[in-house]
């Protein structure tokens, strides 16, 4: 089994709203004292967050598709309301990446 190697991290403070506010942590203590302030993960992120109507951006979309906020299985359901929809630019290109991996 390959070792496990947990720092460096990414903390968000705004999660995908903004992505350059974001921080490295190396070790345990950095990673508190940002935890501390209100970064987390991206995983950690409520995932309601995200816009899924079709009226919404594709960025952030495409963002939580790149994080893998998204299972197979919401990503095919959100391929087929994205392909019966106003199919945002790059979304469907992202979900087939994603899906493909």
């Amino acid at each position: 089994m390959p070792e496990i190697i947990e720092y460096p991290k990414q903390l968000y403070r705004s999660g995908r709203e903004d992505l350059s506010d974001s921080v490295v942590v190396n070790d345990a203590a950095e990673e508190e004292a940002a935890r501390a302030e209100g970064f987390k993960m991206l995983d950690e992120e409520d995932e309601s967050n995200v816009d899924l109507s079709l009226d919404g951006p594709a960025k952030p979309i495409i963002d939580a598709i790149n994080a893998g906020v998204f299972s197979k299985d919401e990503l095919n359901d959100l391929a087929e309301k994205e392909a019966l929809g106003k199919k945002r630019k790059g979304v469907l290109d992202a979900i087939a990446a994603k899906v493909a991996e």
